[in-house]
């Protein structure tokens, strides 16, 4: 399908068609919202607070925005909103939302400003908020076409994920999370990638831009600056699209889903004791502790051979605050799922290789490994002067490591030294030696 011929976002949409599609959840029971226009809510205003850095000729200022805007009847009866060319496919934006009622109403307004003019279904699942989130969407809604029905616990960010999926009908999936922003051309934008691709198992990312400023600037300006091949290539560093900016056809989430869900066999796996020797230890005593769905997800994805693509520029706000999930995961779950995937996707391929770098990480990285993939490390390599020619005993095993110079490892290598912090003297060796990153060595950091 040529998306240039067929998604029309001049100012004035096909004549005729109705409204987006809103559908509400909070438990087992799906609350469906499907009339012909967007009832107008019962909200008059909603404060929008940003804080954003402009970046210009790399002289950065930070500058701080507060602005209201009015939800007016012409806002939301527009003819952007109401009117919908039913010959291009239904999109479903899936949210999951718990304790959001400070930001929820910036995030609704955002998926109401799609430039997008085909069907769009918006699938809400509250998983048991306690701060009013619930109420607040409801504002949104006509109250007498919701159904609702109390959850007495909470599911989890996947369980509420998966919910929200499954109680919607798109043929293409939307993720969006209840704290973030999209900007208004979003859709319009993933899904041409889509279709420009659609033979094709995708995810498609988005760059986004991260608020309030400073935080996570390293993560972010590394995600922002990844091409299309690097988000391949550096897979096992870090999740290399971030999960709200995820966008991918149906098919893909029956394929790779559903996302992993809270259960005692998952916690038992994920936060047990890893590895024998290491000092560091994931603590089991907090039950319902936070589950990475996001990492697993993406790599059962990889490893059914999908791919990954992302629009070159900002299409989402992403927000970081102090209860942000993904900050009470522990780091050595993140290292473990990692670690699992390399071990089955690279390293049962490799009859020996290398680890670059014989400080702390490649050290945590070679004790975490299995005792089958501890037999293939040939050694250790560095530039540090004062660890070549000495031998790392791994504790709690019978291995004798030789730690030698860079040029004289037999590759392939597992590089465990970041790429980005050695002021181009890793980089600089690596050319050296020609190595070929994918298929002579891997990144993991």
């Amino acid at each position: 399908m040529n998306l240039n011929s067929r998604l029309n976002v001049a100012d004035e949409p096909p004549p005729n068609n109705n409204s987006l599609v809103l559908r509400l959840t909070r438990s087992e029971q799906v609350g469906s919202l499907s009339d012909q226009h967007v009832q107008q809510p019962s909200i008059e205003q909603i404060q929008i607070n940003l804080s954003f850095t402009d970046n210009d000729n790399n002289n950065i200022s930070h500058t701080t925005t507060t602005t209201t805007l009015p939800l007016a009847s012409q806002l939301l009866l527009s003819p952007i909103i109401t009117q919908r060319d039913y010959t291009l496919p239904l999109v479903s934006v899936c949210l999951c939302m718990k304790n959001a009622a400070t930001f929820i109403d910036e995030t609704l307004l955002s998926v109401l400003a799609q430039t997008y003019q085909g069907p769009i279904e918006l699938s809400i699942y509250d998983d048991v908020s306690t701060d009013g989130s619930y109420d607040r969407v409801k504002r949104w809604f006509n109250s007498q076409q919701q159904q609702q029905q109390q959850q007495l616990t909470s599911g989890g960010c996947g369980y509420a994920r998966n919910r929200s999926i499954e109680y919607s009908h798109g043929q293409y999936l939307c993720i969006l999370d209840a704290d973030d922003i999209m900007f208004r051309e979003r859709i319009y934008l993933q899904l041409k990638e889509c279709l420009d691709n659609a033979d094709k198992h995708l995810i498609v990312g988005a760059n986004f831009i991260r608020i309030p400023d400073g935080s996570s600037t390293r993560y972010t300006n590394w995600c922002n600056s990844m091409d299309n091949e690097q988000l391949h290539l550096h897979q096992y560093r870090e999740c290399t699209i971030i999960q709200p900016t995820w966008f991918m056809k149906r098919t893909v989430y029956d394929r790779n889903g559903p996302f992993t869900e809270p259960s005692p066999e998952v916690y038992s796996r994920l936060y047990s004791v890893v590895g024998p020797g290491t000092s560091e230890q994931v603590p089991t005593s907090q039950p319902r502790r936070p589950i990475p769905e996001d990492l697993l997800f993406f790599h059962r994805h990889l490893d059914q051979d999908g791919q990954l693509r992302k629009v070159h520029q900002p299409l989402v706000i992403y927000r970081y605050h102090p209860d942000n999930l993904s900050k009470q995961i522990h780091r050595l779950v993140l290292f473990k799922i990692k670690l699992e995937h390399l071990e089955r996707r690279v390293l049962s391929n490799w009859q020996q290789f290398s680890i670059w770098g014989a400080g702390r990480d490649g050290k945590k990285f070679f004790t975490m490994l299995s005792d089958a993939n501890k037999d293939k490390v040939a050694a250790f390599c560095d530039v540090d002067v004062n660890k070549i020619g000495k031998k790392y005993n791994a504790a709690y095993t019978n291995h004798m490591i030789p730690i030698v110079h860079f040029s004289q490892a037999p590759p392939p290598f597992i590089l465990c030294v970041a790429l980005d912090r050695t002021n181009m003297e890793l980089e600089n060796n690596i050319k050296s030696l020609n190595l070929r990153e994918g298929i002579d060595y891997w990144q993991f950091n």
